[in-house]
């Protein structure tokens, strides 16, 4: 799958069937063709991130949409279906799936959220997660994330005022405990090994 080009902000190409690169397409359509779409939105965001869950979800820089097939069967040129599912939108930093559960930097505000399933609306709701820590997110940006998931599930955060925090995330049991690592310097960038 490309998303998201220079030109093209609001289109995804998906290679046909068992193929790594092959773009070709019949016409009338073949259901192993490759798949090309434009978002149909209301703004002209960016595509910023795709993220595999139980259904593919591309996080816009304004909106987070769910991409299906119309039925239950396969996702073909034919059955796509593109749905809007909340209008926060994304930043930059890379996105990490904890359970059955998407972490992502908001676009505006730089707060972190969760976006998870909820079956009694059938469509992905976000929630914020800093919500209870908000002093360490209000007026900045958080520029990278990591997770490390055990023994104990902790998203590590760069903000762009060069802090290291940290969030103790245990999603099944509604925990998210934000805390701040003071350092001599700066912090610029986090991975986990």
């Amino acid at each position: 799958m490309f998303a998201s080009t220079p030109l093209k902000p609001q289109d995804v190409w998906m290679t046909r069937a068992s193929t790594e690169s092959d773009l070709t397409y019949h016409i009338p359509p073949l259901d192993t063709d490759r798949i090309y779409f434009r978002i149909a939105a209301r703004t002209g965001g960016v595509i910023q991130h795709m993220v595999p869950m139980g259904h593919l979800v591309l996080l816009g820089s304004d909106t987070e949409w769910r991409v299906t097939p119309l039925n239950d069967d396969a996702v073909t040129p034919s059955s796509i279906s593109v749905r809007p599912q909340s209008f926060v939108g994304a930043n930059s930093a890379t996105p990490q799936l904890l359970n059955n559960v998407c972490l992502y930097v908001a676009a505006r505000g730089g707060h972190v959220r969760e976006l998870g399933w909820q079956g009694n609306s059938s469509s992905y709701v976000t929630g914020d997660v800093s919500l209870r820590a908000a002093h360490l997110f209000d007026s900045l940006n958080v520029v990278e994330l990591a997770l490390s998931k055990a023994p104990v599930p902790i998203l590590w955060a760069v903000s762009s005022n060069g802090k290291l925090l940290g969030c103790t995330y245990i999603g099944e049991e509604q925990v998210a405990a934000w805390h701040q690592h003071d350092t001599d310097g700066t912090i610029e960038s986090v991975c986990v090994a």
